[in-house]
């Protein structure tokens, strides 16, 4: 038996009307880690932001259901936008054709029922009901009928949707991972026991899942369908090299004074690069005692007062990129317009090495903030 998987994640889109999302990245990232930190010999495909096209999401999942054998099991995770009308978005899907740059569900599950794979797994951290902010392109039309979830399901073929058609898939704020992929991860690495077993643990996905739901105050209901006779049997998966790769501990608690000591803590050496060169003699008194003695990269608060370039906007750019690159985001507040204006030229400059978005806000500019709020 041969186990393959392809996991795919999409924050950003080449087309500007489709808004961003900031856990759908992390989602594909931290499965495909688990997965492969567990599972030896896993034959594993990861398609995240750019990679993850039409063109090579579509050879991915369809060829691999096309070329499967008859004892394989696949493990198939989208995480991203659908649309009300049934479809996968990609990153280079383009808003005014969807039907030529977008995958419908119906695609996918005429795929499902033509593989000859033992078993199918596919989950579906994404919602097609038309209501934002959430894993969902809003498009004019929205027919309901145009596909149907039951359509992947059958015997050997497991869906696991994060909700309802008539609802949305939401975000979790603090793990940067949507909601559906936090719940599986949590099932999936419980350390009660060796293995973990489908159907037996949709149940306890679709539990987290709706809790945690109604712990951010909305409504999110998973869709599990289809069934395995025998059951579908994983080992408990485990954190391991890859994981710790992807993602590095965050919390530092000490630092000594070169920003290189930043990059063993998951800070992106793009911009720890662009430290370096900006602030050649490394950080000065002051940020240390902010990172050492008041925690702010270890979960602390502080509120610094300090004289005209004594390092104050430093402390704040080392909090806030920790925050971003672990699936959040910060807003500065800058007191006057030309401030405001200087500041996102810096930062754009500083920071758009490592792909971070930085957009302004005021009367004046908007920079397509919205989508970056959302």
């Amino acid at each position: 038996m041969a186990v393959k998987a392809i996991f795919v994640g999409i924050d950003r889109y080449l087309d500007p009307a489709i808004p961003e999302l900031s856990g759908a990245r992390r989602d594909a990232m931290a499965l495909w880690a688990l997965f492969t930190d567990t599972i030896e010999g896993l034959a594993a495909r990861r398609l995240v932001d750019e990679e993850a096209t039409h063109s090579e999401v579509s050879d991915a999942i369809l060829g691999t259901l096309e070329d499967a054998q008859a004892d394989d099991v696949i493990v198939i995770t989208f995480a991203g936008h659908g649309s009300p009308d049934g479809r996968l978005l990609f990153s280079d899907t383009d808003a005014t054709d969807l039907p030529g740059t977008a995958m419908p569900m119906t695609a996918l599950a005429d795929a499902f029922k033509g593989t000859k794979a033992r078993t199918v797994l596919c989950v579906l951290d994404c919602c097609f009901s038309g209501q934002a902010p959430a894993r969902v392109f809003e498009t004019e039309a929205r027919p309901r009928n145009a596909f149907a979830l039951d359509g992947i399901a059958g015997e050997g073929r497991i869906l696991l949707a994060a909700c309802a058609t008539s609802e949305s898939a939401w975000e979790q704020p603090g793990s940067g991972h949507g909601l559906l992929t936090h719940a599986t991860i949590e099932a999936l690495s419980n350390e009660n026991g060796e293995t973990v077993s489908f159907p037996e643990v949709a149940g306890e996905i679709m539990r987290l899942t709706r809790v945690e739901a109604e712990r951010i105050g909305v409504t999110q209901t998973p869709v599990f369908l289809g069934s395995v006779q025998g059951g579908l049997v994983f080992p408990v998966l485990k954190r391991g090299d890859n994981f710790a790769a992807a993602f590095p501990a965050m919390s530092v608690q000490n630092l000594t004074g070169p920003f290189l000591e930043l990059v063993e803590h998951g800070f992106p050496p793009e911009i720890v690069d662009q430290w370096t060169e900006v602030f050649a003699d490394g950080l000065n008194p002051l940020q240390p005692e902010a990172v050492n003695e008041h925690r702010v990269l270890d979960g602390g608060s502080l509120l610094v007062v300090a004289p005209t370039s004594s390092g104050k906007t430093l402390i704040g750019e080392l909090a806030a990129i920790q925050k971003v690159i672990a699936g959040k985001k910060a807003a500065p507040l800058e007191p006057y317009l030309a401030l405001m204006n200087e500041k996102f030229e810096d930062f754009s400059q500083r920071f758009g090495a490592a792909s971070l978005r930085v957009v302004r806000c005021n009367d004046d500019a908007s920079d397509g903030v919205g989508p970056v709020l959302w």
